[in-house]
């Protein structure tokens, strides 16, 4: 594999650049779910998919230069033989990688062709513990079990220091609220999962632009028409989020979709939350668009670079800010993936400063889990730098600088994580000590004892 190019930190991200990309491989899928009817596309289009996603990549290459996050769709993206190949072209140009699946597919050598792979995150679909009410959803006896076993094949060819972060993707839906805090409290209690996904419903099986979608009967097993108890339940998880529950959404997200449930139509088309229009996705057959609006294709003669500046990209914009997307699933790219709370970003996140400070904070967590220490310190100091005066991101850098053996940083973390809670100080003493140890030459691991270098 050819080494990442590098690439700049962008501070605050440029707007003529994309911020976010969606890579739709395919729109064929083995499981029937009740909320989508990808599974009845079973015939893709002709032409060379791989060799046109690759140059799609590489063109996004020419003129973005922070770390995208690429989020491999379908479909099923896990049907195509040639993703991981695709995921190495991600990961050779500077960008992030995101597979969504609904894990039906992953066997022995699928698991570990994943975790060998230089995949970021691996998001995979469960909208209950309860496997009655997921299979109800999905459209299979069996897709429940499927789910579990990959999760086991997966965490049984884990690597050390390299693995993709594993999340629970998880819609909010008529028949699975009951079970909502109990999934919660299962991806707390799994060592492998990091991290469940809230995603909302949209509309994906009626025709575009049909009005009141979520009342018609396509829907009547599907949409949670009992707005309260929706608001009840997501009011439950803002509250285990707040004590540390592994939710990735942030809270202004959540709060967000509640008020999407009371009316979607007018929330999506009339909020500040609308469609933004720094999305760009390319289709199986190299259709480009941006913001769910079509921008061309990515064997026309202009460069993508050049797409994405023309005339005819700043009139989509400006449809775009009047009257929203054209497509339900540039609607989920923009309401989920690039959430922007009332329409502001600060610091080249999507949310304001608490939301910034989570964010950094489970990078940080993630990149801890997966042996990344480095980045880890990275993402906490940038949390830091918006609350200096919280212990745990402190404590988070000081971990993560003792397993970098960069003793000073260590000692120095520690001893302001303990000024600020002193209760920090019993928890983590023997950590603390180590890095103590270090700093002045001597370590001991094991019985052993080991000379270190007193300077770094």
């Amino acid at each position: 594999m050819k080494s990442p190019r590098a690439l700049k930190e962008a501070k605050p991200f440029d707007p003529s650049w994309p911020r976010y990309s969606c890579a739709l491989i395919n729109r064929s899928c083995i499981l029937p779910c009740k909320m989508c009817l990808n599974w009845k596309n079973q015939v893709e289009g002709p032409g060379n998919k791989f060799q046109d996603f690759k140059k799609y990549i590489e063109s996004l290459a020419d003129f973005v230069e922070y770390p995208m996050e690429i989020n491999i769709m379908g479909g099923e993206p896990l049907m195509e033989d040639w993703i991981f190949d695709l995921i190495e072209v991600i990961e050779e140009n500077g960008f992030t990688s995101i597979i969504s699946t609904n894990a039906y597919l992953i066997d022995d050598k699928k698991a570990k062709q994943i975790m060998n792979s230089s995949l970021r995150v691996l998001g995979i679909s469960l909208d209950s513990i309860d496997s009655k009410i997921h299979n109800f959803y999905r459209g299979k006896p069996d897709v429940t079990q499927h789910a579990f076993e990959a999760l086991r094949l997966l965490e049984k060819h884990k690597l050390p220091n390299r693995a993709p972060v594993v999340d629970i993707l998880t819609l909010f839906m008529k028949k699975n609220l009951d079970g909502i805090i109990e999934l919660v409290k299962w991806v707390d209690k799994n060592k492998f999962v990091s991290n469940v996904a809230f995603a909302v419903l949209l509309n994906s099986i009626l025709p575009s632009g049909t009005e009141n979608w979520f009342n018609r009967d396509e829907y009547k097993d599907i949409w949670p028409d009992d707005v309260k108890k929706v608001h009840e339940v997501i009011d439950e998880v803002i509250s285990m989020r707040k004590n540390g529950s592994h939710i990735v959404n942030p809270i202004s997200q959540l709060e967000a979709f509640k008020e999407y449930y009371k009316n979607p139509i007018e929330f999506i088309y009339s909020t500040p939350y609308s469609i933004r229009d720094f999305v760009i996705e390319m289709e199986p057959s190299g259709e480009l668009y941006l913001s769910g609006h079509r921008l061309g294709s990515i064997n026309d003669p202009e460069t993508l670079r050049e797409k994405w500046h023309s005339r005819e990209a700043d009139k989509i914009r400006e449809t775009v800010a009047k009257y929203g997307s054209e497509s339900s699933r540039s609607a989920l790219i923009n309401f989920i993936c690039v959430f922007q709370e009332n329409g502001n970003c600060e610091s080249g996140c999507s949310t304001h400063e608490k939301d910034f400070v989570d964010y950094q904070s489970r990078k940080g967590f993630n990149c801890q889990k997966q042996g990344d220490y480095r980045q880890a310190v990275e993402h906490f100091k940038k949390a830091l730098e918006k609350r200096p005066d919280n212990p745990d991101l402190h404590i988070g850098v000081a971990y993560n600088s003792l397993k970098l053996e960069d003793y000073k940083t260590a000692t120095q973390e520690y001893e302001k994580a303990f000024q600020l809670n002193h209760k920090f100080k019993e928890e983590f003493i023997y950590n603390y000590n180590d890095a103590v140890k270090g700093l002045s030459g001597v370590l001991h691991d094991n019985g052993k004892l080991l000379r270190k270098e007193t300077e770094r």
